[in-house]
């Protein structure tokens, strides 16, 4: 028995495209502002969702509301303290940003992620698990394959891989 941790428990910032969804769907702007500062700055985003819907807020911005309380920004220091039960990774990504050096991914702390796993002295896998293709594709073709890809150079960057051939 062991346990499968995804790393979607480290979102430090509201995904970008989960906003501009809803932005696109009819989202008020302003109180967009307000949930993505709420939920970026550790705030009480279920007293936000409350006073929305409350105040009878539409409900595509109820739902980003709610989309912000089922986020969570745990410190990845925790895999260090159950690593003997960590059997594989799912390695979640919502976008993967390339400005020309190391890509990286807009929401999730990679870099204090794969540190800790370093600490813990992990060897399993980790699987890229891409989320953001269902909240552009109605706006933009989805190329998957091309952010899986850049997620794995970010990985191998990260784990300092020497061969990264394959990726």
């Amino acid at each position: 028995m062991g346990c499968v941790p995804d790393l979607g428990i480290f979102v430090e910032r509201l995904p970008r495209v989960i906003i501009e969804r809803a932005l696109r769907d009819g989202a008020d702007p302003e109180i967009a502002k307000k949930i993505i500062a709420t939920y970026d700055d550790r705030g009480d985003v279920d007293g936000l969702l409350e006073r929305l819907i409350a105040d009878g807020c539409d409900p595509v911005t109820v739902g980003l509301a709610r989309n912000a309380t089922f986020m969570i920004a745990k410190d990845p220091q925790c895999l260090i303290e159950h690593r003997e039960f960590i059997k594989h990774i799912h390695a979640k990504f919502y976008e993967m940003v390339d400005d020309g050096e190391t890509p990286y991914e807009y929401s999730i702390p990679y870099p204090k992620i794969v540190a800790a796993l370093k600490q813990a002295d992990y060897e399993g896998y980790l699987s890229s698990e891409y989320e953001g293709n269902r909240h552009i594709e109605d706006a933009e073709p989805v190329d998957s394959v091309a952010q899986v890809r850049l997620h794995q150079r970010m990985l191998a960057a990260l784990i300092d891989e020497e061969d990264e051939t394959n990726v």
